[in-house]
């Protein structure tokens, strides 16, 4: 029945109607975190580990070295 497998998905259609979350980018960022745990071998501050999975989850809006070039 398609109302059976509508309610069976209801969690992941509303995230995608509501934030547009596909699986793809869950996999993107847990293929992100994964590098950056292989990068972050030997570190074994827990908090700097958290920030560093956070700064790779904010997109870069202006360049570094050129601040006044919007990168979106």
């Amino acid at each position: 029945n398609y109302a059976d497998a509508l309610l069976d998905k209801k969690i992941g259609v509303c995230n995608y109607a509501k934030y547009r979350l596909t699986n793809a980018r869950v996999e993107a960022g847990n293929v992100s975190i994964g590098l950056l745990r292989r990068r972050a071998r030997g570190i074994r501050d827990i908090e700097y580990f958290k920030l560093k999975i956070r700064q790779t989850s904010v997109p870069d809006t202006h360049s570094t070295f050129y601040p006044n070039i919007k990168l979106t």
